[in-house]
């Protein structure tokens, strides 16, 4: 006999846990009938770190690649994003859509030259990829050189509109990554990243096509965070390079992942949590705030490897999200 990969598909855990996350999304979208815009705006970023980090880590935690150039698609789409609206004259909101589309159409055409990159080189070479379009994007006119654009089109959106219009965006797309995660990892498709985060040769000698996995993975992940980036700058109404292709889109997003718990789907939203928490009580403090980030994530490594949800999982069996393939006996 052969074991054989089975799961559940209808598990009454995993049913239950989707139902109440899906009446979390309700609750989210009707937020704005009680909350002020100034909170609103608060959520639209906790939303945007919460899908950038659910991506980081589907990468990282499942694919098994390491990248710390994320904020190259983040950028992307900003720009894509303020071009569909400004030039094209597609309305902002729809813009999104095609920041998302353009982000994964460039990443497809890159990832054949990064995934000749390996491990620490890779994660360079993402960096590089990044500075490259900062460097592109600083020094060319049309895009507004270093002093960046404005989203002139914005004005014709009722002020009442935009910001709730935004804020519904950035939270259907944070619960699109939760949701999309999941589905993925239910499906074949997440047996076959399970099988290469644990071992990468074996996956490979079992027929798994790694390069084409892991480059599907990453455009995915990249339309996605392209989509989030949109939606950063379409709360701000202006871009200038040096924030849109800033290092803290992708440092943040591993903070969150490391915090939570890396390869899991509940990780990134109790990190995300945790690090909002902190920006808001102690952001007045300047560069306390920074320290305190970095003394919270060094504790939670060295006293929960796994990370706070890892830790809990482990130590209460508690599986809300249940991705989980076991092995049976088959003739």
């Amino acid at each position: 006999m052969e074991p054989t990969a089975v799961r559940k598909r209808y598990d009454l855990g995993s049913f239950n846990s989707l139902t109440v996350l899906c009446a979390v999304l309700v609750i989210f979208l009707l937020l704005p009938i009680w909350v002020e815009f100034g909170t609103l705006r608060v959520l639209v970023e906790f939303f945007i770190f919460l899908g950038l980090a659910q991506m980081w880590n589907l990468l990282a935690g499942y694919a098994g690649v390491f990248s710390v150039g994320q904020q190259a698609f983040v950028g992307l789409g900003g720009y894509a994003l303020f071009y569909a609206a400004n030039t094209i004259g597609i309305h902002p909101f729809a813009s999104v859509v095609f920041a998302a589309v353009l982000t994964a159409i460039v990443s497809a055409v890159f990832a054949p030259i990064l995934f000749r990159l390996h491990g620490a080189f890779f994660a360079i070479g993402m960096w590089v990829f990044s500075e490259m379009f900062r460097i592109f994007v600083s020094n060319v006119d049309y895009f507004g050189g270093p002093s960046g654009q404005t989203l002139i089109s914005i004005r014709n959106v009722e002020r009442s509109l935009r910001i709730e219009g935004t804020y519904w965006l950035a939270v259907v797309l944070g619960f699109a990554s939760i949701f999309s995660v999941y589905v993925i990892l239910r499906s074949r498709y997440g047996l076959a990243l399970r099988a290469l985060r644990d071992q990468e040769v074996a996956a490979s000698a079992s027929g798994i096509e790694v390069q084409r996995l892991r480059k599907n993975i990453f455009i995915f992940a990249a339309g996605i965070t392209g989509a989030l980036g949109s939606i950063a700058y379409l709360s701000t109404y202006r871009i200038v390079p040096h924030a849109a292709f800033d290092i803290n889109w992708v440092a943040i997003p591993v903070f969150i992942v490391i915090i939570g718990g890396v390869g899991t789907i509940e990780g990134p939203i109790i990190g995300t949590i945790i690090f909002f928490l902190i920006r808001e009580y102690l952001a007045d403090f300047g560069v306390i705030y920074m320290i305190v980030l970095g003394f919270v994530m060094v504790g939670t490594v060295m006293i929960f490897p796994q990370g706070i949800w890892g830790m809990i999982k482990q130590r209460y069996g508690i599986n809300l999200l249940i991705t989980d393939w076991h092995m049976k006996d088959s003739l």
